[in-house]
């Protein structure tokens, strides 16, 4: 492998000063442990339990820069940390490594180092991301006996190759509760998280689901420490990152800046990008939302813009407010990040503040208050800045005249801009700009007003996100890309909520991509996906377009099954990290309903005997999985079925008493729903297999279990990956879950399901979603990890429910639409006295429906107005919910002043069925 030291260089140590003088600590030391030549392994970085660790020694009182030497090509991003006290000591600082090239790379950490001179640390590198599949560190040349090597299972006998440059720490040495100051779990908090990891039942979700009323967002939001970090292999501090800018089209994604939950740092387009970081206190040292005592809850303006804002308080005391977000401007083409910053001296003893913010760009020329790199802006700051070091940005601030206040604007990449002075004027203008084109956005769809301001104002940001990041999983990472199933879901989410051109725009771009690796369950989410947007927009040139495409696929599927020995479609593996080819169901039913809904679109749209051979097939299809999944299903003695999702194998699959307590368990947790969802199977079977997930460890709260690893409870993976490293859940995959559970009719677990992944599986007030979110402690941490947030299709699950809640479709045997119910799961504190739930221009497969619950229900009264949709006649029953809070029956129900007889007091409904236009419904209780 290459190597960056020139051979004549090369020794075990090199010491020389980064200036000419003496070796101290005041013009700083450079140590160096050369790589061999050519380049050995010292170990990979991508294995669970490759964790490569070597110690040093501190020259100096801070570490300025860290070198190490990647031998092959990482796969994703190197964690890295520096410990005190031993391997798995206290961490001190945290960074990360691209590893995107062979050679010398430099490690970011998110804070300075300070350390005690003499004293011995720990560098740590390890797999920062679960798709990295490839990459490894170099050995050094020669040993030292001044360092020391190690993997996870102990000391080595050779040692890793790294070069660190030290220097004195400038200003008085930090406080310790500065690096200390870390927010304490409650008391028991752990015994009791534990206790509700280890029962097979969900512990927490029964007791909650046992109080009077239902659920609510209160009962819900205390039993976890809320999410926040994300860990700092992707982002320095480790703590998660919104992604602001516009939608480049009606697919979604754009430029993307960067900013970190914490205020810390913008970040351009990807977690590796160039950054600017803030820096506070008296001396301008410490970075800001560093101490996590001191920083206040963020959330975002008006509940749900994206306009990022929090609160932090420096050491002296002295706090600081920063609103941000991006847009873009008359000014130059580029997004631009709007940063605001107050200054309040509070009960500060201290007058004096320093504020300074970090460009990685070098080379920086400050021009009045522009600041250029080369020929091209960085950014407009505001006035009296300082330039130093040919990147870093000071302001001096003098409190005792009251309260300060600075603008500034950072271009995502330095670029031609308008000189322009960035003051308030200019800093609203942008904002309101901004509020405007995501109102207007918004209006565009259907509305869903609850009341409860957090539920609205959670779906109205989720769509504001998904709107943005579109046909993409994610933003910033290495999500950055595309899903069959996962975009598939997500597009129809989109359409549901009325934004269908949204929906047919993703669907466009997903049938354009080349399938990948599960090629039976991606054309049979293709299939279906595309058969209910027709449904629900009657868009029927859309599917005119891509017929041809549509029966390619049905033939791919008629060869697979003519070839198969079982008269099935082919093997596959089961995910990403279950390689194991076999006959997976969720596969085969996501692929039969693809199947049977485009043969029955095709032919209701004129092409009937394809359409006629495609039923027949999948009528087959169907057929030979359910004789499999009932050779293979296992009745157990609490009257729960298991049904495994491998079919035709040599040996029955056996049940598993705890789910999660198996990777395979976890991943068929995730994955079976997609069949349940599908409408293969027949109501017995269904409610079997619920009743196995509710008594075998299937839910926390209602949300979706999920072991990694696995880790047992109440132990954690050292190192382990953000979101997977203790027990705890994966709610990418709670949309087909959470259609079962509406399907059974089971709306306390929904509205269950809604507050916990509000409270829980989602960061608070500011809505940010990852892939797996940790629920069992880990040592030295208050907040809960995530992986790869934001999120596209975890912000789904939330969409979808409460969607669920309020309007609810089910479809017959032959895939077409066949019941419409309404208000079937609302909380029901939503219609306590005074309360009013409206759902206006709202998408069903019937048509558009609008309706309005007014709650008088202290004098026993409540009034409906709903305009049915347009095809509403198709429907074979109508019918709406009061979800009441007191325990009081319907009297008597009168539709535009007539009687109506049609009601079912114990189920509290009312049937609707045969009704069409604009009904004014008077339900009166006793």
């Amino acid at each position: 492998m290459a190597n960056t030291i020139a051979p004549e260089h090369r020794q075990s140590i090199v010491q020389d000063t980064l200036k000419k003088g003496n070796q101290d600590c005041d013009t700083g030391i450079k140590i160096t442990y050369a790589p061999s030549l050519p380049s050995n392994k010292f170990a990979d970085i991508y294995g669970d339990n490759d964790i490569a660790i070597t110690s040093f020694v501190a020259r100096c009182s801070r570490l300025k820069e860290v070198y190490i030497w990647v031998n092959e090509e990482s796969g994703g991003l190197i964690g890295a940390q520096i410990a005190q006290g031993g391997p798995y000591g206290q961490v001190i600082a945290r960074g990360n490594v691209a590893g995107r090239s062979v050679g010398k790379q430099r490690v970011d950490f998110a804070n300075p180092i300070y350390l005690e001179t003499g004293k011995t640390y720990y560098l740590k590198l390890f797999k920062g991301e679960p798709a990295t599949i490839r990459g490894a560190v170099a050995r050094t040349e020669k040993n030292s006996a001044d360092i020391k090597g190690y993997l996870t299972h102990g000391p080595l006998s050779y040692d890793l190759a790294h070069e660190m440059v030290f220097d004195k720490w400038k200003g008085s040495a930090p406080a310790n509760v500065r690096f200390d100051e870390r927010k304490k779990l409650p008391v028991r908090y752990e015994e009791n998280v534990n206790k509700a990891l280890q029962a097979n039942t969900d512990l927490f979700g029964e007791e909650v689901l046992k109080f009077p009323g239902g659920p609510t967002y209160d009962q819900v939001k205390d039993y976890l420490t809320p999410l926040k970090l994300i860990g700092t292999a992707v982002s320095e501090s480790g703590v998660y990152y919104i992604p602001f800018g516009r939608p480049a089209n009606l697919a979604g994604y754009g430029p993307a800046a960067l900013h970190l939950g914490d205020g810390s740092q913008i970040v351009s387009q990807v977690s590796s990008g160039t950054k600017t970081t803030m820096f506070v206190g008296a001396e301008g040292q410490e970075r800001y939302g560093f101490a996590e005592a001191r920083l206040a809850q963020e959330r975002l303006e008006d509940g749900y813009q994206p306009i990022l804002v929090n609160e932090y308080t420096d050491l002296s005391g002295v706090k600081y407010i920063q609103e941000s977000f991006s847009d873009y401007s008359f000014a130059t083409t580029e997004l631009v990040s709007f940063i605001k910053i107050t200054i309040k001296k509070e009960n500060a003893k201290i007058d004096k503040v320093k504020l300074g913010l970090l460009f990685s760009d070098s080379d920086l020329v400050l021009d009045g208050t522009v600041l250029k790199s080369g020929n091209k802006v960085r950014a407009l700051l505001a006035k009296g800045g300082k330039l130093s070091g040919g990147n870093n940005i000071t302001y001096e601030l003098d409190l005792s005249q009251g309260d300060q206040e600075l603008y500034f604007a950072r271009l995502l990449h330095p670029a031609d801009c308008i000189r322009k002075e960035i003051d308030a004027q200019y800093y609203n203008a942008e904002k309101t700009e901004l509020k405007q084109y995501w109102n207007n956005e918004l209006a565009k769809g259907a509305t869903f007003d609850v009341p409860e301001e957090r539920v609205n104002n959670a779906w109205k940001n989720l769509l504001v996100q998904n709107l943005y990041m579109g046909y993409l999983y994610s933003i910033g990472n290495i999500y950055q890309t595309w899903y069959q199933p996962e975009g598939n879901d997500a597009a129809r989410v989109m359409g549901e909520y009325g934004h269908m051109f949204r929906q047919k725009a993703i669907h466009e771009v997903l049938l354009s991509v080349p399938l990948r690796k599960y090629r039976t369950w991606e054309i049979g989410e293709l299939l279906s996906h595309s058969a209910q947007y027709y449904y629900i927009s009657k868009d029927s040139a859309f599917i005119h377009q891509h017929q041809p495409k549509f029966i390619s696929y049905l033939e791919d599927f008629e060869k697979q099954m003519k070839s198969s020995a079982h008269g099935v479609l082919n093997a596959e593996a089961f995910s990403g990290d279950i390689a194991e080819k076999l006959v997976y169901l969720h596969h085969q039913a996501v692929a039969w309903r693809g199947m049977r809904d485009m043969a029955y679109l095709l032919k209701s749209l004129g092409s009937t005997s394809t359409g006629d051979k495609y039923i027949d097939l999948a009528d087959s299809l169907r057929s030979r999985l359910l004789t499999a999944l009932n050779e293979s299903k296992t009745i157990l003695p609490d009257s729960s079925i298991f049904l495994p999702t491998e079919l035709f194998t040599k040996e029955k699959p056996v049940a598993y008493p705890r789910i999660t307590e198996t990777k395979y368990g976890s991943y068929w947790n995730l994955c079976f729903p997609y069949v349940a969802g599908s409408g293969l199977l027949d109501k017995q079977l269904v409610s079997g297999y619920y009743k196995y997930l509710k008594n075998h460890g299937a839910f926390f709260l209602g949300m979706v279990r999920f072991n990694y690893y696995p880790v047992q409870t109440g132990n954690y993976y050292k190192d382990g990956l953000p979101g997977y490293k203790t027990p705890g859940v994966d709610n990418v995959y709670g949309l087909n879950l959470s259609r079962m559970i509406a399907m059974m009719d089971d709306p306390d677990r929904l509205v269950l399901s809604m507050y916990a992944k509000l409270a829980h599986g989602m960061t608070r007030n500011t809505f940010i979603s990852g892939e797996g979110d940790t629920i069992g402690p880990y040592p030295d941490e208050y907040y809960r990890t995530s992986y790869l947030s934001p999120s596209s299709f975890n912000n789904s699950w939330f969409l979808q429910m409460l969607r669920l809640m309020l309007i609810a479709e089910t479809d017959g045997k032959n895939g077409l639409p066949e019941k419409l119910h309404l208000a079937y799961s609302t909380p029901r504190a939503w219609l306590a006295q005074g309360k009013q739930i409206k759902v206006a221009d709202a998408p069903t497969l019937f048509g558009k429906i609008d309706y309005m619950i007014d709650s008088d229900i202290q004098n026993d009264r409540i009034h409906i107005a709903v305009t049915l949709p347009a095809q509403v006649s198709a429907a074979a029953e109508v019918s709406i919910r009061l979800r009441i809070p007191e325990k009081k029956k319907i009297q008597n129900v009168s539709i535009n002043g007539a009687r109506h007889k049609k009601f079912d007091a114990a189920k509290e409904t009312i049937d609707l069925t045969g009704k069409s236009g604009s009904l004014n419904v008077i339900v009166r209780y006793q």
